[in-house]
């Protein structure tokens, strides 16, 4: 799978951790306030509603917060799987950001004032439009909820996914992770009794959540199967349940975005979503489709025309402009010709 290839890549990058000495794109590189980015990511009750109701089409009133809190947020996170994509091509069509200039959500606009875009009309985005956005449909529409920081891929002391938790009226949280790339099809309850959550199947993934006691710590661990055949867990990241304002989520995960080799920002292409629970994604010069029985046809392509054809035909809602520019800075920063070589 693609997370494998990119476990790799992400092991054999040497992490500057200098960067992360208040060297922020909110201190240094914009002048995006914490009021300007409540600004930038506001959503209206009758617009969050519409969104779940019409967009992801979901049965909803306002008793199912009361009622069935459960059963709204799983119904929430499976259909923006199925319904909207995560990709990269947002990063991949901002000068500034494959430039290594600056990082924040304004740099992820073409034509765009604020996130609308990324769920309302179903345009996707990484991790962290996508799920910060759903904390603010979640806060207009009355579900509690905050964001919090995991440590992500490449190191396990970098601040580089966000993710909503939300808590129940007794106290209970759930992570409600919309936006990760990988399948999170459920809202998962974290007060769990023993380690580990049970084991959830979603697509081609098997994975669970783990309780770290001693540090307060949860870690998602996604089985692995080694070459030799045996399988081991492997760590995607790990988090706590300390709450974060926006503008911390936005400067921490902005700064991870400014790394050296980062592959999110250039080296990397992707885009995935789960129509009917099933995997359908581009990376780099595959295509990649899930069968209802579980197995993945992969077809290799073998020309900018035939990448950009794929993107639009599996994402037609992705903005056609981030295709364009995404495809095109995407090949000159990896020194690639139209046939992808």
């Amino acid at each position: 799978m693609w997370i494998q290839s990119l476990r790799s890549l992400l092991r054999s990058t040497k992490v500057n951790h200098d960067i992360f000495k208040y060297r922020h794109p909110y201190y240094s590189t914009s002048s995006v306030d914490a009021k300007q980015l409540e600004g930038i990511f506001s959503v209206t009750p009758h617009q969050a509603e519409k969104f779940i109701k019409e967009t992801l089409n979901i049965p909803y009133d306002r008793s199912r917060i009361e009622n069935d809190l459960k059963g709204l947020l799983n119904d929430i996170v499976y259909n923006i799987h199925v319904k909207i994509p995560w990709h990269n091509l947002d990063c991949l069509a901002s000068d500034k950001i494959i430039n290594g200039q600056s990082y924040g959500p304004q740099d992820l606009f073409i034509s765009e004032t604020n996130t609308n875009h990324v769920l309302l009309d179903k345009a996707g985005s990484g991790c962290y439009l996508i799920n910060a956005s759903l904390s603010h449909i979640y806060r207009a529409i009355g579900i509690p909820n905050y964001l919090t920081l995991a440590h992500g891929f490449w190191d396990r002391d970098i601040d580089a996914h966000v993710i909503p938790i939300v808590t129940d009226s007794n106290g209970n949280n759930y992570l409600t992770d919309a936006g990760l790339g990988n399948p999170t099809f459920c809202a998962i309850s974290l007060d769990f009794e023993g380690e580990t959550t049970e084991l959830f199947h979603h697509s081609y993934l098997t994975y669970h959540i783990r309780r770290d006691r001693t540090n307060g710590r949860f870690y998602r661990e996604h089985k692995h199967l080694e070459n030799d055949g045996s399988y081991s867990w492997f760590r995607q990241y790990d988090f706590d349940l300390i709450p974060r304002s926006l503008f911390e989520v936005s400067r921490d995960v902005c700064a991870s975005m400014r790394l050296p080799l980062n592959p999110w920002c250039g080296k990397l292409l992707l885009a995935i979503m789960f129509p009917n629970g099933r995997a359908v994604y581009v990376k780099d010069t595959v295509l990649a489709i899930e069968g209802d029985n579980g197995h993945i046809e992969k077809t290799h392509l073998t020309s900018k025309t035939d990448l950009i054809d794929a993107l639009i035909t599996h994402f037609p809602t992705i903005i056609p402009e981030y295709i364009f520019k995404g495809v095109d800075n995407w090949i000159k920063f990896n020194n690639l010709n139209d046939n992808l070589e």
